[in-house]
């Protein structure tokens, strides 16, 4: 199924690159949503962020049907499946797995992912003002980041205005048909985790600041992964090296 050890990915090019938000981005919109409100506040304003996954990431974009040749492994053993058919006559043992959606391992998948998922995070912007408005309806201005399948929504007003802000947006994605991981959301007022680091607002000397933090386990684990680099053997493995390269602020 490793479509690099296959030579798939060899074969594919990608032209272009998904250029994903750092904490840095969502911590300005953040300060900068504060600060506009805070020219004119009330007492029942607030700022809330919201952090609802998008379920199932590349399991939910269907694969062409032209692609599914690349995307099918032959297997020593037998399988049985256990689940319902997903298509009439589907067999119920077979040695040929295809798969029928992007699945994983892919060098194109994230590209191909993130025109969809770039899309309804674009759209959904598109629902918001960005400042605070004489004009605006009765929800509240809202900015949106998405780190691949992990979107970010913070707003500022009144409760019930930031409620309906995070009730259109949640039931536009349900209109997409986006899958979205309901059990692990979160609404927070006041400190939040986005992809692994913490967020909170502090007041400034004249603005509102957003304070970003990295959470301590995450600290000491890429402390550990470092050490082997300053023991001064001279070497370090090869995994270990991926390993640090790859560690990242994933949550």
């Amino acid at each position: 199924m490793d479509l690099r050890i296959s030579g798939v990915n060899a074969a594919s090019s990608t032209p272009e690159r998904q250029v994903l938000p750092s904490v840095f981005d969502h911590g300005r919109d953040l300060a900068a949503l504060a600060s506009d409100w805070a020219q004119s506040p009330s007492e029942d304003d607030v700022v809330e962020t919201m952090v609802l996954d998008f379920k199932d990431a590349f399991m939910s974009v269907p694969l062409a049907e032209g692609e599914r040749p690349f995307n099918t492994c032959a297997l020593e053993v037998p399988v049985r499946r256990s689940r319902p058919e997903l298509y009439p006559g589907e067999p119920e043992v077979g040695s040929i797995i295809a798969w029928r959606v992007l699945g994983f391992g892919g060098k194109s998948n994230p590209l191909v992912y993130s025109r969809c998922a770039g899309f309804a995070s674009r759209t959904a912007q598109a629902l918001l003002h960005t400042r605070r408005s004489s004009d605006a309806l009765r929800t509240a201005p809202g900015r949106i980041q998405l780190y691949v399948d992990d979107p970010a929504v913070s707003c500022v007003g009144p409760r019930a205005a930031v409620t309906a802000s995070f009730d259109i947006i949640i039931l536009w994605w349900m209109l997409l048909g986006i899958p979205l991981a309901l059990t692990k959301g979160s609404r927070e007022n006041g400190v939040h985790r986005w992809i692994g680091a913490d967020f909170t607002l502090r007041s400034g000397p004249s603005d509102p600041e957003a304070v970003i933090s990295v959470p301590p386990a995450f600290a000491a684990e890429l402390l550990s992964l470092l050490l082997p680099f300053a023991s001064g053997q001279g070497h370090v493995a090869e995994s270990t090296t991926e390993r640090t390269l790859g560690k990242k602020l994933d949550g």
